[in-house]
């Protein structure tokens, strides 16, 4: 019952903070601006960074899962925005403050290796998807399928739970559906 109980509030914190990035992602991008933009985006922020930070400090896959993100995207100079260099130093801090220590980190080195570069990979095919022709292959590269497939097969090798492979396609699925959703609201209001 107790592991059921995590596996909810992991999958579901890691679906909240796959949407809320990509809101933000898209507040930013699409430039959307409205009345409390800032203090909304303030609050994404923050909360993505509290909720990043607690899992990080409770879950070793966690923190690997958020410093492979972090790392890969800088590598691609996808952090781009001060909401996204903000979060990871939140995160990071409270990690800290709630006893997270690096060297927490040495028993799942191997996966933070092998997901930083799969993770770096999959966003530059996601940019590359917009310049490929073929509706299949632009629909694929753009789902970023390195990283839904690494994960899947990285507990078979004993390098990653199950738990929270299911984890991170919950938080996969929250950020391709306010995508989804996202680019409804922009093709709405093209004139």
């Amino acid at each position: 019952m107790m592991i059921s109980l995590l596996l909810v509030a992991l999958s579901a914190s890691y679906a909240y903070i796959g949407g809320a990035i990509k809101l933000l992602d898209d507040i930013h991008d699409r430039r959307w601006f409205f009345r409390g933009r800032t203090p909304i985006c303030w609050g994404l922020t923050i909360s993505i960074a509290l909720l990043s930070g607690m899992w990080m400090a409770i879950d070793t896959y966690s923190a690997v899962l958020a410093l492979a993100l972090v790392i890969s995207l800088s590598l691609v100079w996808k952090v781009d925005n001060r909401y996204f260099i903000t979060i990871p130093l939140i995160a990071l801090l409270v990690s800290f403050i709630l006893g997270f220590h690096w060297l927490s980190l040495l028993p799942s080195l191997v996966t933070l290796i092998i997901l930083i570069p799969i993770f770096a990979l999959d966003e530059l095919l996601h940019t590359l998807a917009k310049s490929t022709h073929h509706h299949l292959s632009q629909w694929l590269l753009h789902r970023r399928p390195l990283a839904k497939v690494t994960v899947l097969i990285l507990p078979f090798l004993f390098l990653f739970t199950f738990q929270n492979a299911l984890a991170f396609w919950s938080f996969d699925i929250a950020y391709d559906i306010v995508a989804f959703l996202s680019a409804r609201k922009s093709l709405s209001q093209t004139p």
